[in-house]
């Protein structure tokens, strides 16, 4: 008799565990959607860093006849209607600015630069760009720790 005079304090085990279990499924259903998000994005980079190759060979060849890039920038392929937006930046994916100007010292080439927030991700974007075998990855920069990855394409 005196067990059931007794007050119950806390929880079950059983109470417990399926608390732990939801909270376990809800944190991997927050990083899964992460991941989608961050896919999201490196596919919105690739496809900017695509845009802006194409716009720039189309500018290219209607300045020269295609012999080079100078005066590829951003601002001047808005200019010539090749790129939508206003205003000479272009913002990527990740709030950061890409950029495309003329290869220093060597105009038959043209350089697009954008950030990405992991060494992970840049490593991902430099496979997926080397799988549609349209640029030359020369350069990929590591940055400070806690700032993006700038990766650097030059491409023809």
């Amino acid at each position: 008799m005196t067990s059931m005079n007794r007050r119950q304090r806390g929880f079950s085990l059983i109470e417990l565990g399926i608390a732990i279990g939801v909270v376990g499924v809800l944190s991997g259903v927050v990083l899964m959607t992460r991941g989608f998000i961050d896919n999201g994005r490196l596919v919105a980079t690739l496809q900017t860093v695509d845009t802006l190759r194409k716009a720039g060979r189309e500018y290219a060849t209607r300045k020269n006849g295609g012999r080079d890039f100078a005066g590829v920038s951003v601002s001047r392929l808005r200019t010539e209607g090749l790129v939508h937006g206003s205003g000479a930046l272009l913002e990527g994916a990740w709030g950061d600015l890409v950029t495309i100007n003329p290869k220093a010292g060597d105009t038959t080439w043209m350089r697009i630069s954008a950030c990405v927030p992991s060494l992970d991700l840049a490593n991902d974007l430099k496979g997926r760009l080397d799988k549609i075998g349209t640029t030359s990855l020369s350069l990929f920069c590591m940055c400070a720790p806690g700032e993006c990855r700038r990766i650097v394409v030059d491409t023809r």
